[in-house]
C-alpha cells in the first residue's frame, strides 16, 4: 500500500554562528560522490577521475590518496578503521571495486568488469558484501563471501538500473532504482516490493524494520514494516535528492542538488530544509551521531556540521540567571524576525513554531545546548499573514510567545 503525504518544508535562513554547516577546504576540484565517517576524526571521500581524499583530523586537512585508476568512484564504505571498499566505473568503460586494508593509504583493484558501472557497495561483515550497478539498462548485483577478494554476479534485472543497496543482515537486503527490490536469501533472489513510474529512487538506507528512499524529484519514501507498505513525502522542492542517512532511529538527513539539505527529527514524518553556503550538487552524506556529519559534492565541496546543521547563533557565555524566551523583534514582522532565548544549564532544548490552531509549522531546533544566550533568525516562506506562536522547551522549563506575520 502506498500513501502520498505532501509535506511542504519551511526554508530557514542562514546565520553566521558556531552552528550550521561549515564549508571545508578539500584541496580538490573533483566531483565528490560519496563520503564515509569511520570515526569523528577519520573520514574518506571519493569522486571523479579516481580521486580519494582522506582526513584524520575531523576534516581540517585532506590528503589525496592514489587509487590506481582514472575511473569515477561513486561509493565508499568502511567496515572498520582498517578495511574499506570503493566502487565505481566509467560510462562505456569498466566497473571497478577497490579494497584497502591499511585505512585507505593504499588501494587494491579487486574487480574490474567491462561495460559496467558499480554505483553502490555494502559490506555486511568482514566476509560478506554486495555491490550493485548497471550495464546499459540492466541492473545487477555482485556478491563476495571472502572479504572482497573475489566477486560473483548473483542477480540481474532488465530495465532497472540499481543505484543503491543496503542490508539489514546477511539474508535481508534492499536495492533502489526505478523499482525497489528486496532479498531474503542473501541476494540469490530479489522480489519487487515497490514500483511507481513517477519516481526514480537514487539511494536507499535501511535499519531494523525501517527503509528510507530518496528520489530524483524531491520525494522521500519510507516503510516501517520491512518494505510492505510505503508512505511518500514531498519536500516541496522538485530537485534531485542524492543520499539519505539516519544516525539513529529518529534523526535523519538527506542531501541533493544545488546545495539542498534536509533533516528529520521524528523518523522521517517531517523534513526541514537546512541552509548552506554552497550551490553545488551534494552527492553523499554520512553522520557518526545525530549531530556530527559530513556531506560531499561537486567541485571538491565538503561540508561539516557539529550540531546537526541547525543555525542557532551563540551570543555570549554570560551566565543567564534564568531560562528565558524573549519576545521576538521586530514584531509584527516581514520578512524575518529574531527569536532570542537563554539557557541556564546544559541540556536538551527544543524550539518550535506553531500556527494559531496549534499545528507544528517549523521545528527550529532539537538537541543539546550549553548554558548561554542564543538567537535565531526566523524567515518563514509559504506562510500567510497571521498570528503564530513559538515555544521553548527544556527539561524543567517551557514558555510560549506570540508573534505576528504581516505580508
Amino acid at each position: 500500500m502506498i500513501k502520498h503525504l505532501f509535506l511542504f518544508l519551511v526554508f530557514t535562513s542562514n546565520v553566521f554562528s558556531q552552528s550550521g554547516w561549515m564549508n571545508l577546504n578539500s584541496g580538490s576540484t573533483a566531483n565528490l560522490f560519496s563520503v564515509d565517517m569511520i570515526s569523528q576524526d577519520f573520514i574518506i571521500s571519493c569522486g571523479s577521475g579516481g580521486v580519494i581524499l582522506k582526513s584524520t583530523n575531523s576534516g581540517n586537512n585532506w590528503v589525496s590518496k592514489n587509487s590506481g585508476t582514472n575511473s569515477d568512484l561513486y561509493n565508499v564504505k568502511f567496515l572498520n578503521l582498517n578495511t574499506g571498499f570503493i566502487c565505481g566505473g566509467v560510462f562505456n568503460g569498466s566497473g571497478i571495486i577497490l579494497k584497502t586494508s591499511n585505512s585507505g593509504d593504499n588501494w587494491q583493484n579487486v574487480l574490474k568488469i567491462s561495460n559496467t558501472n558499480f554505483y553502490s557497495i555494502y559490506m555486511i561483515n568482514e566476509l560478506t558484501g554486495f555491490s550493485a550497478g548497471s550495464s546499459g539498462s540492466t541492473g545487477f548485483c555482485y556478491k563476495t563471501t571472502n572479504g572482497g577478494n573475489n566477486w560473483s554476479p548473483v542477480y540481474s534485472i532488465n530495465n532497472n538500473i540499481i543505484t543503491g543497496i543496503s542490508f539489514l543482515n546477511s539474508e535481508t537486503g534492499y536495492a533502489s532504482g526505478r523499482k525497489i527490490l528486496k532479498t531474503t536469501n542473501g541476494g540469490l533472489n530479489w522480489n519487487e516490493i515497490f514500483s511507481d513510474t513517477n519516481y526514480f529512487f537514487s539511494n536507499i538506507y535501511s535499519e531494523n524494520n525501517f527503509v528510507y528512499l530518496c528520489s530524483y524529484n524531491g520525494y522521500i519514501a519510507k516503510s516501517s514494516d520491512f518494505g510492505i507498505n510505503w508512505n511518500i513525502y514531498y519536500t516541496g522542492f522538485n530537485i534531485p535528492l542524492r543520499s539519505v542517512c539516519f544516525p539513529n532511529s529518529i534523526t535523519g538527513y538527506v542531501c541533493g542538488n544545488d546545495g539542498y539539505l534536509f533533516k528529520t527529527i521524528n523518523s522521517g514524518l517531517n523534513w526541514t530544509r537546512q541552509t548552506t553556503s554552497v550551490t553545488q550538487y551534494l552527492m553523499g552524506i554520512d553522520f557518526i551521531n545525530a549531530d556530527i556529519g559530513f556531506t560531499a559534492g561537486f567541485n571538491g565541496t565538503i561540508l561539516k556540521t557539529q550540531n546537526g546543521g541547525v543555525n542557532i547563533k551563540y551570543l555570549n557565555t554570560l551566565s543567564p540567571e534564568n531560562n528565558m524566551l524573549y519576545q521576538n523583534y521586530p514584531n509584527p514582522f516581514n520578512p524575518e524576525t529574531n527569536i532570542n532565548f537563554s539557557i541556564i544549564k546544559r541540556g536538551f532544548v527544543e524550539l518550535n513554531v506553531y500556527d494559531i490552531n496549534g499545528k507544528l509549522i517549523k521545528e527550529i531546533f532539537s538537541g543539546v545546548l550549553n548554558s548561554g544566550n542564543y538567537s535565531y533568525l526566523y524567515k518563514p516562506e509559504n506562510l500567510s499573514s497571521g498570528i503564530y506562536f513559538y515555544k521553548l522547551t527544556t527539561e524543567k522549563f517551557s514558555e510560549i510567545r506570540k508573534m505576528t506575520l504581516i505580508k
